[in-house]
């Protein structure tokens, strides 16, 4: 039978080699395998995605606008970057309208995210905090249509940018520009949240277009046009101005009366 000693001293062997054992594989995984596991890490957790690219204006023969892209913003913070969050979170709560109960949850956690979106004049005093970073949004508005239907300019689908109808249709490749990539963390809640320099390739903004179309003789085309058609019961009628000398298109308009109905708004199919 064994003497003690002669156990204790086993024991204490075994539980040094286990040690070392654990030593050594802790060194493996910190520093041997440390970047692999990272790498591992950010594929599970990290997720590129499309940065949209700003649309570019439309405008008349004089300059006016007539389909701009308006910005809105998202916004994620990097708690450990900021020098001063108590100051942040009141421009939160005052400039841009969010409870404070809600901008003290989101402080708990290490990014937090607010989404808005906030427009660039709610922003503008975040925008040279280190540690706030913004996701751009863009919305297209039609400043002489307050309804939003231009039948000339058309409309686009926001979420891919692209243009569905009219000139933003027409004009689509030369409008559109080119989208980004970006990095984004997605937090255990399944938010994704952009990186602080996560970058991946700049979005190009899409190119301006001045058209030849006079904004005053379009609204005067698609008046005359609609009363027109009304008056006499037509089922329709086209309208194209030119500039004689030129042969420059000022206006185009064209109308349909649906059967049994009033006549429909003008559109631009006379052309597109």
């Amino acid at each position: 039978m064994a003497k003690p000693a002669a156990r204790l001293a086993l024991i204490q062997w075994l539980l040094g080699l286990a040690a070392v054992a654990m030593g050594v594989r802790a060194v493996m995984l910190q520093v041997v395998q440390h970047s692999a596991w990272e790498r591992r890490a950010a594929a599970r957790d990290e997720r590129s995605r499309e940065i949209p690219a700003r649309r570019g204006t439309i405008y008349d023969r004089h300059g006016v606008p007539l389909a701009i892209t308006q910005e809105r913003y998202r916004l994620s913070i990097a708690r450990n970057e900021l020098a001063d969050a108590d100051a942040v979170k009141r421009i939160l709560v005052r400039r841009l309208g969010i409870a404070n109960a809600e901008v003290e949850k989101q402080f708990q956690r290490a990014y937090p995210y607010f989404g808005g979106p906030f427009t660039a004049e709610e922003v503008e005093p975040l925008w040279r905090t280190r540690g706030v970073h913004f996701e751009v949004l863009y919305g297209r508005s039609y400043p002489l249509r307050p309804s939003g239907r231009d039948p000339l300019l058309g409309y686009i689908d926001v979420a891919s940018n692209r243009g569905l109808d009219g000139m933003e249709k027409m004009l689509d490749t030369l409008l559109q520009g080119r989208p980004g990539v970006a990095r984004m963390i997605r937090d255990p809640r399944g938010q994704e949240i952009a990186i602080p320099r996560g970058i991946l390739r700049p979005a190009e903004p899409g190119r301006d277009v001045i058209l030849t179309i006079d904004h005053e003789w379009q609204a005067i085309a698609e008046g005359v046009l609609r009363r027109t058609v009304t008056t006499h019961s037509a089922d329709g009628g086209d309208v194209v101005i030119l500039d004689v000398r030129s042969g420059e298109l000022l206006a185009v308009a064209s109308l349909r009366t649906p059967e049994g109905g009033d006549a429909a708004e003008p559109t631009a199919s006379a052309l597109v």
